[in-house]
């Protein structure tokens, strides 16, 4: 909005993901299930989001700053629950002083907790939504390949 540069295809990256990267990807290397994860910044956070949602087929998701704030129908928040998130961990990050992102976020780690997910929010202070991705890199980093934790 406001930009004039056409935003969405969700559900068309989403194909490419699963139909075309993931399998590459398993085709290449060895992977663990219990370790896969999608993180995304901004519109990156918002697509990982809706994926989780939607039934991605990953077992962490980071959202670093997700432009919760962005369209009336696109919002994770607003969507109806597609399925039960148990045994999911989800990383939620966003810096410390955006207090109607962090309101946000509140209700919608209120809403995946209830869905069964395993959340913890991050606040960073002395952050920015630009800088939170970067400040956040650990954080993710333990969620994808710290302790594994069992279901």
């Amino acid at each position: 909005p406001g930009h004039g540069l056409p935003t969405g295809g969700a559900d068309a990256f989403s194909a490419v993901l699963h139909g075309k990267i993931r399998p590459a990807v398993a085709a290449r290397w060895k992977l663990d299930p219990n370790r896969q994860t999608l993180a995304g910044h901004s519109y990156g956070g918002l697509f990982a989001a809706h994926e989780m949602i939607a039934g991605g087929g990953f077992r962490n998701y980071a959202l670093i700053s997700p432009s919760l704030w962005y369209g009336e129908t696109a919002s994770p928040q607003r969507q109806p629950p597609q399925r039960n998130l148990a045994g999911r961990a989800v990383l939620i990050v966003e810096a410390a002083g955006d207090a109607p992102a962090l309101a946000r976020i509140a209700r919608l780690e209120q809403r995946l907790t209830a869905l069964g997910a395993q959340v913890q929010t991050l606040s960073l202070s002395d952050q920015n939504h630009g800088s939170t991705m970067a400040a956040s890199i650990a954080h993710t980093i333990t969620l994808a390949f710290g302790p594994e934790k069992t279901p």
